[in-house]
């Protein structure tokens, strides 16, 4: 008996289009995602900033809000709020 495929996705970080840079990940891409995601036959998570237009692309999905703060140490922390979406 085969066992399910799970899959996790991390996308960091992801307040906007440009986050990565100009031109690189564009608004469309997030639509295509979704799209590729409804079609896997395992199960998923995708860590994705709590954007009202990430909730909007997304909204096929089950998620959970969590806050959390980023750090790259204890002395430089920022509020930050996150979706996990799943399947």
């Amino acid at each position: 008996m085969m066992q399910p495929m799970f899959c996790s996705i991390r996308i960091r970080p992801v307040g906007g289009e440009n986050d990565y840079g100009k031109g690189v990940f564009a608004r469309r891409n997030f639509g295509e995602m979704a799209e590729i995601l409804m079609t896997i036959e395992g199960r998923f998570l995708l860590s994705i900033n709590d954007t009202p237009d990430i909730r909007e692309i997304f909204k096929a999905f089950e998620f959970k809000p969590v806050e959390l703060k980023y750090s790259i140490s204890k002395q430089s922390q920022t509020d930050a709020h996150e979706l996990i979406i799943s399947n």
